[in-house]
């Protein structure tokens, strides 16, 4: 059979298995395209195949399919095409392991590829491309009805803050949205237009900030002091692109900005219309990583710079830079052996964190306790592992984010009690980008429109 294509498979169990494949053949100089089933019940070593499908020439346009059985009787197979052809998708299932199927749900849109069942009546539909149609659909009566989840909001929550357990804000493609029932439903609070939102935060329960892009590029600043109720907006100002906008209040922000042969920090107290530069650097090579300020005068950054007579990394030695006077002054210390250092993190003056490889093997969290005098650090990964954030809620108890990338795939979070040294994996979720901690127990989680909560201990 080597016209045959696997789309996808299913195991409920060690011993039952399910394969579903397209096959073309040709009948009376037809081109016809057979869905065929596979099955297994011996772990694999033997299958029998049923055809499913008949799929005539003249459908023209890709189909996806997607199999999914619960155990050895209840199955899902999703048929998807529109590509290029007719928009449907269809929903078909079996009671019998596979002999009969029945039509259970049709929907004009497609664009789906996944289907998965939690029990009996709940699963989920998901989209193969998911920029393009990012909604997920949930039924819980076995799959003959379907709601899309988070109902016509298309919320995002790479951006979000939460002003307690209750309030929280995130966006859409149409603005700024607010919710009051800790995330159920959503209302629109400020319309923008703007192509992606890089951050939302609170201060305190009234001033807030929301940091946005529009088509052109441009970076706008929306700012509230009613909580959330009402914003203004004004255009960052700056002769060059900026990176790690940071709002301590309204008004004093820090970023920097990295060319070809300088970069810079910068400094605004007027919520970014006008700025000052406050370090230099004008080596021949190097690079500026991460900013992290925790009042209006003390904050550190760290970087790479091109040092003569450095042997390791091409010449290429990493930095952390620290400043108690608004950035008027820096003082710098060399970091040995790292590479990239960056996800700098402090609670206050004296604890904090930043991530960095080494030996370009090697992923360590490097954990300062006197404001970045003395560093020790601890193995968290290899170098390639993807790390979405560590944030830490006190010295001792701190969470880290790890997923494989794909909008798709889950996201692993992990906790330490002990302030890095250790960690162990506690919750296996949708893909997160960000973890916000509004009290001691309640935690969210966002990413691009998945938002979660749950409550640490």
């Amino acid at each position: 059979m080597s016209n045959i294509a696997i789309s996808n498979m299913t195991f409920p169990n060690a011993k039952n298995g399910f394969v579903i494949t397209e096959i073309m053949e040709t009948t009376d100089g037809k081109a016809v395209s057979r869905v065929v089933i596979f099955k297994t019940i011996d772990g694999g070593k033997s299958w029998k195949s049923d055809k499913f499908l008949d799929i005539s020439s003249d459908i023209k346009g890709q189909m996806v399919y997607s199999i999914h059985f619960k155990d050895d009787k209840n199955g899902w197979v999703l048929a998807s095409g529109g590509l290029d052809g007719p928009i449907y998708t269809d929903l078909f299932k079996t009671v019998d392991g596979g002999k009969t199927w029945q039509k259970s749900y049709s929907h004009k849109e497609s664009g789906f590829a996944k289907v998965a069942f939690f029990d009996d009546k709940t699963g989920v539909v998901l989209p193969a491309f998911w920029d393009l149609m990012p909604k997920i659909y949930r039924t819980t009566d076995g799959g003959n009805t379907f709601d899309q989840m988070v109902k016509g909001t298309n919320l995002h929550f790479n951006a979000f803050h939460f002003i307690d357990a209750q309030t929280g804000f995130a966006y859409n493609e149409k603005g700024i949205v607010k919710s009051t029932d800790g995330g159920k439903n959503w209302t629109s609070v400020e319309d923008i237009a703007a192509s992606y939102f890089e951050r939302l935060n609170f201060f305190n329960d009234k001033d807030g900030i929301a940091i946005c892009y529009n088509d052109s590029g441009a970076i706008l600043v929306y700012s509230t002091t009613d909580g959330g109720d009402k914003w203004k907006s004004h255009k960052i100002r700056y002769n060059g692109y900026l990176h790690k906008i940071t709002f301590i209040d309204l008004n004093t922000c820090f970023a920097f900005s990295s060319g070809a042969d300088r970069r810079i920090v910068v400094r605004s107290d007027d919520g970014g219309k006008t700025w000052m530069e406050l370090l230099f650097d004008t080596s021949p090579d190097g690079q500026f990583n991460d900013l992290f300020f925790v009042d209006k005068n003390t904050g550190w950054m760290t970087g790479d710079v091109l040092l003569p007579g450095a042997k390791k990394n091409g010449g290429m030695v990493s930095f952390i830079k620290k400043t108690t006077d608004g950035g008027a002054t820096w003082t710098e210390t060399y970091l040995n052996d790292q590479t990239y250092p960056y996800m700098l993190s402090f609670l206050d003056r004296d604890n904090g964190w930043y991530v960095s490889t080494v030996n370009d093997t090697s992923m360590v969290l490097n954990k300062t306790s006197d404001g970045g005098t003395k560093w020790e650090s601890f193995l968290i990964g290899n170098a390639y592992d993807l790390l979405e954030g560590i944030q830490f809620q006190d010295s001792k108890n701190g969470w880290m984010l790890k997923a494989y990338g794909a909008p798709l795939s889950p996201s692993f979070i992990h906790r330490t009690k002990d302030g890095g040294k250790t960690w162990e994996l506690y919750k296996t979720v949708n893909k997160i980008e960000k973890l916000q901690f509004v009290d001691k127990n309640t935690v969210y989680g966002g990413g691009y429109s998945n938002l979660i909560k749950f409550m640490g201990d």
